[in-house]
């Protein structure tokens, strides 16, 4: 999880319970877990509106392949 062992999360969670206290530590991580949830829901919007954007109508498609006499399958005289 982003390159952090168990020591280094137990570290930042007792600087934080100092820092905020056992009182304010749910307000916080309540207000934090909101602003993590609306930034979730705006990047997904941003990526929604990217993909389908309005000045798309198809999606972009890979030119054809042209055909040589080579590709054509053989064909075998009638009896």
């Amino acid at each position: 999880m982003f390159g952090l062992g168990f020591s280094e999360i137990l570290l930042i969670l007792i600087v934080v319970l100092l820092v905020f206290g056992p009182k304010q530590l749910p307000e916080v991580a309540r207000s934090l877990g909101q602003m993590l949830g609306e930034l979730r829901r705006t990047m997904d919007d941003v990526r929604r509106e990217i993909v389908l954007s309005p000045h798309e109508t198809q999606p972009p498609t890979l030119p054809e392949e042209k055909k040589t006499p080579d590709s054509d399958p053989p064909t075998q005289p009638s009896s």
